[in-house]
């Protein structure tokens, strides 16, 4: 791992981006958990990230590549 305002090399951001990724997961949300509550309904359109399980459009895929 790089020192801190050292420079970064392909692994320091890799992990970083696995990290944020996986903070995104933990943080995320199902809208239908939400029910009614018109706060989180104004709110939440700034947060939704596309997704379609179908795979007929394009989507966010947060599913973790395999590690090598």
């Amino acid at each position: 791992m790089a020192p801190p305002g050292g420079p970064w090399n392909v692994e320091t951001l890799e992990r970083t981006l696995l990290e944020t990724f996986e903070l995104g997961r933990l943080r995320a949300v199902d809208p239908q958990v939400l029910g009614e509550d018109a706060g989180l309904q104004r709110a939440l359109p700034a947060l939704y990230v596309s997704h379609n399980a179908a795979g007929e459009a394009l989507s966010t895929d947060f599913t973790p590549e395999p590690r090598t």
